[in-house]
């Protein structure tokens, strides 16, 4: 079965109006970090300016509902997710399998293709659930904010996404490929297990195949982690100096800390959805080789 066609299957497996709904209120519920960051700025702002109690007992009750009600959208979405995400990966074995062989019963290498692939797209669906929406709004989001908040934090930010992004997209077509090994090593050890009741002259490959996946994985975080931290040491300096010079409060330090420390965690969030996006891309390669043997 072509790669093409094992794509579309699954991406006509995800239209589902009730799915893409509860995706949709997933997406809105993470303002809300974005949201109570400004507003705890606007309460130390309002201390230094020696505002009322009133001023900032309203900017306090509004940050409570903004929590709120991103609590109960945020945690209510994901359970549906869930749901919708569990019962979409038990259509979709039958889906692929019956596509994918007209054997009766399908090999079991083919068998446990079909069982990775719908395993690592219920992963991506899963952290995407989790953090992942989060990481790809605020990416779009954070940049606009900081350029309207000091125009030098902004290029140092777009600077870090561009450097970031880009070592991104290398590492991870390089890990897809490992992967896609590992994959591979999974296939031939459960169909032994299954066939003969043991796997022991598989298992080292696996084993094998993974140490070398999770010492990559090891070398690619602490390279990204690495020029994160480069950039928010830069950061603060600029906001420091500032301070120090008077032309700045301590309010807008903790406004840009706290939109700069949002970068970190989209950017890994993106990087973590990147990675098990090529996870589902190994696993639609291996079940594309592991068709046409099975005809």
């Amino acid at each position: 079965m072509p790669k093409k066609l094992i794509s579309s299957l699954i991406i006509n497996s995800l239209k589902n109006r009730l799915f893409i709904f509860w995706f949709s209120v997933r997406i809105f519920s993470t303002a809300g970090p974005l949201i109570t960051t400004y507003l705890f700025a606007s309460v130390i702002s309002a201390l230094e300016n020696k505002k009322g109690i009133e001023e900032i007992l309203i900017i306090l009750g509004v940050l409570l509902g903004v929590q709120i009600i991103e609590n109960f959208l945020r945690l209510l979405s994901k359970t549906r997710i869930e749901f919708y995400s569990s019962r979409l990966v038990i259509t979709l074995h039958q889906v692929l399998l019956s596509s994918s062989s007209n054997e009766k019963p399908p090999r079991k290498e083919l068998v446990q293709a079909v069982i990775n692939l719908c395993q690592s797209l219920d992963k991506f669906i899963l952290y995407l659930k989790e953090t992942g929406i989060s990481g790809v709004v605020h990416f779009f989001i954070v940049p606009v904010i900081l350029f309207f908040i000091d125009i030098r934090v902004f290029v140092l930010e777009m600077l870090l996404i561009l450097i970031y992004l880009g070592t991104t997209f290398i590492m991870t077509r390089k890990y897809e490929k490992i992967y896609e090994k590992y994959y591979e090593s999974t296939e031939g050890y459960y169909a032994k297990l299954f066939n003969y009741g043991d796997a022991t002259s598989s298992a080292g490959n696996v084993l094998i195949n993974m140490r070398f996946l999770q010492n990559f994985v090891f070398f690619m975080w602490g390279s990204l982690q690495n020029i994160i931290a480069i950039f928010q040491f830069l950061v603060p300096l600029i906001v420091v100096a500032d301070i120090i010079a008077g032309t700045r409060q301590i309010s807008d330090l903790v406004l840009v800390v706290g939109y700069t420390k949002e970068s970190q965690g989209f950017l890994n969030n993106f990087t973590s959805a990147y990675e098990k996006f090529m996870e589902v891309d190994a696993g639609i390669e291996r079940l594309e080789e592991d068709s046409k043997l099975s005809g």
